[in-house]
């Protein structure tokens, strides 16, 4: 068994495998464990995904309780920290909120709708002028990035798998319409299965042995502040669906980014891996309104991360058609990190049993596409 990607996703996956009992595992990665998209995103632990499907919500209450219970669940540490989330939004959304935190509340969600008296409770100090709903998710919070995928990757070596970084795989090798391997910078690795989970670098992979997917790599951008310690600092993780704008903490700064604007079309051999200034002044403009004592912040530099951005914005998590032991784990358009424990045990049963236990990932077909069939929002 070979695994492409050293993100969360594949460290997820490789750990699954090795639980189910999987021998002769190999995960390789291009870099350093978490240097690609996994490293670079917000790392915001929650369900509050509005474009999700009854799957999709399940994977993530099924990703929440690992991350609360990550030390004893899989071994390591993450890094989580159960700060809670909250959503925010005006008259627009409020009907589509509470529609979907009800349905959120059925399929096991811990979320409730908040007053904005509660919301000034939890958050003291933001603007609330222009809003009209907010929902809450207590067990939610956020996590370390490098602890959550160097945790899976740990824990996985030691059931018998073996981690290599710094080893970039230039092709998957194909014999019989069968993967057998792939060729790599440090030579050929023989595998009897292929997991290609290698994020904006996976469709190159799979194009090269005929194999599309429709994936457009993008570049999204994150930005830090701090404030002067008297004006205290954001505890909570928070997405303001009126002002576009997502923030959490991170140590004694606020990590911002933007919810909804589209990350811009990138050139992965020419990737810009810091931050542009016009959107660090747009953020910070954002977070003043939201948040009024961040007019006394400074920014504190910020970063690029890639997305793997599928047609719906949801992950293909598939056998490829036509090459029998080659799987793919990719499309998860910014979310996959806080999929990751899900994914992992649901691609590792796929790939072992045929079949998964407790949610059904056909809808995460590659066919949909050209079926016209898009993974369809709750409400």
């Amino acid at each position: 068994m070979l695994i492409i990607g050293g993100g969360a996703v594949g460290t997820s996956t490789a750990y699954h495998l090795a639980r189910l009992g999987c021998k002769g595992i190999t995960l390789v990665e291009r870099g350093s464990l978490a240097s690609g998209a996994s490293g670079k995103g917000s790392a915001i632990v929650n369900v509050g995904v509005w474009h999700a499907s009854k799957p999709l919500v399940k994977m993530l209450v099924e990703s929440i309780d690992v991350y609360n219970n990550f030390s004893n669940r899989i071994g390591g540490n993450s890094g989580f920290v159960q700060s809670g989330w909250i959503g925010l939004s005006g008259h627009d959304r409020e009907a589509q909120i509470r529609r979907i935190s009800e349905i959120e509340r059925s399929l096991g969600a811990d979320t409730r709708i908040l007053s904005l008296d509660e919301v000034n409770l939890l958050v003291p100090g933001l603007f609330t002028d222009d809003l009209q709903v907010a929902v809450y998710e207590s067990r939610s919070g956020y996590a370390d990035t490098l602890e959550t995928t160097t945790s899976f990757a740990d824990q996985a070596a030691k059931l018998g798998a073996r981690i290599l970084t710094e080893t970039e795989v230039s092709k998957i090798r194909v014999e019989n319409g069968r993967a057998i391997g792939v060729d790599t910078n440090k030579g050929h690795i023989d595998a009897r299965k292929v997991v290609n989970a290698a994020n904006v670098w996976a469709p190159k992979l799979l194009h090269d042995i005929g194999v599309e997917v429709p994936i457009t790599p993008v570049r999204k951008q994150v930005c830090t502040f701090k404030l002067p310690k008297q004006y205290g600092r954001i505890q909570r993780a928070i997405d303001d669906f009126v002002g576009d704008l997502y923030m959490r903490p991170e140590g004694d700064y606020t990590l911002a980014g933007e919810i909804e604007t589209p990350g811009t079309p990138t050139d992965l051999q020419n990737f810009p891996a810091g931050f542009d200034n016009d959107i660090a002044l747009r953020l910070a403009r954002k977070l003043r309104h939201r948040y009024p004592a961040m007019a006394s912040a400074i920014n504190r530099g910020g970063y690029s991360g890639p997305y793997d951005v599928s047609p719906d914005g949801h992950p293909i998590l598939d056998a490829a058609p036509g090459i029998k032991e080659l799987y793919i784990a990719l499309g998860f358009s910014g979310h996959g990190f806080r999929f990751s424990p899900a994914t992992g045990r649901l691609m590792a049963e796929f790939i072992m049993n045929g079949k998964t236990e407790g949610i059904d990932i056909k809808e995460f077909r590659l066919s949909r596409f050209n079926e016209g069939k898009l993974i369809q929002p709750l409400a």
